[in-house]
């Protein structure tokens, strides 16, 4: 039986929504990482959506039964989806989503304003944007890595690495671009940072050890466009941005453990962890050990390196000498 949209509500307002952008990038080519999720529904009911200059990849969380889209006048039956299937909808038309079942989805939304930007920096000629099925299911393992790589993020998004989330975000561009785009290359292919470029963007890094920073603001430091400075980076650091701010603060909390003076939850926050748990988790990875059983570990290790060195002086250097 055909139903006509207005017989149901324009929205649900048990939806869960989670956005996170990119930083200092303007709205209009900001590519934003999204998790959307609402409980058992009762009733049929629609999510609106579209009429956006996007392409938007999602990556289904848990398998959704058959479900309708209508899009103007025209219905679209979707075919039911298997977790971590993936599927990119051209977002420009405006459309409804009917469902009657648990959502739980991910997606990577990009504007057009992203892809020529991605374009310009990538000296792509002839950029047509992305070809593709709209709404097809396949499996993309790229996709399913980068969208498991950011829900972490999602339950707490003011808190969310923002030099990492800019890193995925243009990662998952620059694959959308090369696997669904039409692309034909200058054939430049860019080096690794100029000495002063490097200089620059590692004090930039260290001046903001405690603070989020944006991998446009370290570009634009270095007077470079997002892709070729990420590139360039890696190409002379060995790691990429994110990696390389990570080291350094896990570096400046070994010198805090070591002063003995903070407890943990200063130093989380002097080394710019999103808190204490943070801090111990990333700590423990790098390290091997947790921030407290380091601490207690060194300071182990200066009581007995001081006991050898006393053992190593004369006794008569270490008796106080008798006045004359």
């Amino acid at each position: 039986m055909t139903r006509n949209v207005d017989e149901f509500a324009s929205r649900t307002n048990r939806l869960d929504v989670v956005t996170i952008g990119e930083m200092d990038v303007p709205p209009d080519e900001s590519i934003l990482f999204t998790r959307k999720r609402i409980g058992t529904v009762g009733a049929e009911e629609l999510v609106s959506f579209g009429g956006l200059d996007v392409d938007s990849v999602v990556l289904y969380l848990e398998r959704t039964p058959p479900s309708t889209i209508f899009m103007g006048s025209e219905r679209i039956e979707l075919p039911a989806s298997r977790p971590y299937e993936s599927a990119i909808h051209d977002l420009r038309p405006a459309q409804s989503w009917l469902i009657n079942h648990s959502l739980d989805i991910v997606s990577f939304d990009i504007p057009t304003r992203a892809l020529e930007r991605w374009a310009e920096e990538n000296d792509v000629r002839h950029f047509g944007g992305l070809q593709f099925e709209n709404g097809h299911r396949q499996t993309d393992e790229v996709i399913k890595g980068f969208g498991l790589a950011l829900i972490p993020f999602a339950a707490d998004a003011a808190a969310a690495p923002r030099i990492f989330i800019d890193y995925v975000l243009n990662a998952v561009c620059t694959h959308l671009a090369r696997t669904y785009g039409t692309t034909r290359s200058s054939g430049r292919r860019a080096g690794g940072l100029a000495p002063w470029q490097e200089r620059r963007a590692k004090e930039k890094i260290e001046a903001n050890l405690n603070q989020q920073i944006s991998l446009k603001s370290l570009a634009d430091e270095c007077r470079l466009s997002v892709s070729h400075f990420t590139k360039a980076f890696r190409e002379s650091i060995g790691e990429t941005p994110h990696q390389w701010l990570m080291q350094r603060r896990i570096d400046r909390s070994k010198e805090l453990l070591s002063d003995g003076r903070h407890p943990l939850s200063e130093i989380a926050a002097l080394c710019g962890f999103a808190d204490q748990a943070h801090f111990t988790r990333t700590f423990a990875q790098r390290m091997g050990v947790a921030p407290g059983a380091w601490r207690r570990a060194r300071a182990v290790h200066w009581i007995q390196e001081s006991r050898r060195s006393m053992a190593d002086v004369p006794n008569d250097d270490r008796a106080p000498r008798a006045a004359a």
